[in-house]
């Protein structure tokens, strides 16, 4: 990255950081100091406090996209709450406003509409790009989400926010063969059905029971990961829906396939997950199917060519594609 590539980052940041800015006062922190840590679909900031003296608190501050649904951050937010507090996951715990609120909408010159912000509190941890994973680190993930769907299984949300379900029956509404194919690869529409087929298959073998299906992460990628002594906890819950459990343990797997180390992994994650959730050896042999989904929502959030995008999202979306033919066709 060169110095214009910096300054331009920096510039386009600064509106983030003065709505951050404006936010931080609804909690009493206007003299926090601000670290921008990620700047691309949402903005995080570490928020470094001074409590009094030498005593520093820190938080995360996230901005979410525009157009955020309001429904999806609360019910994430209030899972969270609920791992931390029941399930004692080390998980972010989001930080209520002075008014009791868990969520502002909030507006300021240079960043485009309303957009939703949260403050959480800050998790220690050691993130590790996937191949400095270990069997070990592949072992406590599986812990991990064997605890996250332990919950599940038993927590309930209000009415108000229960998450659509997405079935056999239902899943062609987001994932439609044929308009993948119009977006990304025409030639390709047989490849995303028989995908999509497979992925109906194990649907429908699995059921919907509460043991096998309920809220779910949805985007456990190893950044989304943090390692200390305690084990394993998860960041990230922004895209938490429901889904089969399994979907959690085939983002990471799919994940993992990066490494040269990729069978042992593999093996330490699903034994991790057995030593702490019991399961049928049944849901595991299912793993592939709902790699394939997670490829498919991934080729489905990809952008067009048409919507003007850079040339290594084009290939991403070319790289997805091969990986769904290569998934299907070792099955």
């Amino acid at each position: 990255m060169n110095m214009f590539d910096e300054l331009e980052k920096r510039e386009s940041a600064a509106p983030f950081e003065r709505l951050a800015r404006k936010a931080l006062a609804a909690y009493g922190m206007e003299e926090a100091k601000l670290d921008l840590l990620a700047h691309q679909e949402h903005a995080i900031f570490r928020v470094s406090d001074p409590v009094g003296g030498q005593r520093t608190s820190s938080y995360a501050l996230r901005v979410y996209p525009r157009g955020w649904d309001g429904s999806q951050i609360l019910r994430a937010l209030l899972w969270q709450t609920a791992l931390q507090r029941e399930a004692h996951v080390g998980c972010p715990e989001p930080i209520l406003t002075r008014s009791g609120n868990l969520v502002q909408s909030l507006s300021t010159p240079g960043v485009s509409g309303f957009r939703q912000v949260v403050v959480l509190s800050w998790v220690v941890g050691q993130s590790l790009v996937v191949t400095k994973w270990t069997a070990d680190h592949a072992c406590a993930a599986g812990r991990l989400i064997a605890t996250l769907h332990d919950h599940a299984e038993t927590f309930t949300l209000p009415d108000a926010l229960s998450p659509i379900r997405r079935t056999a029956d239902t899943l062609e509404a987001s994932l439609n063969p044929a308009r993948l194919a119009r977006a990304h690869a025409p030639e390709e529409e047989a490849l995303f059905e028989d995908a999509l087929n497979r992925v109906r298959q194990a649907m429908r073998f699995l059921g919907t029971a509460r043991d096998v299906a309920g809220l779910v992460h949805a985007n456990l990628k190893p950044e989304h990961v943090l390692f200390s002594d305690d084990g394993a906890c998860p960041l990230g819950f922004a895209h938490t829906r429901w889904s089969h459990y399994i979907y959690d343990l085939a983002t990471i797997d799919l994940q993992l396939r990066a490494s040269e180390d990729a069978a042992r992994l593999r093996h330490g994650l699903l034994e991790g997950y057995r030593s702490t959730r019991s399961t049928e050896d049944d849901a595991t042999e299912h793993l592939d199917a709902f790699v394939l989904l997670r490829l498919l929502d991934e080729l489905a959030a990809v952008p067009p060519p048409e919507s003007g995008a850079v040339a290594r999202v084009r290939d991403h979306a070319r790289r997805t594609v091969e990986t769904i033919r290569q998934t299907l066709h070792a099955q």
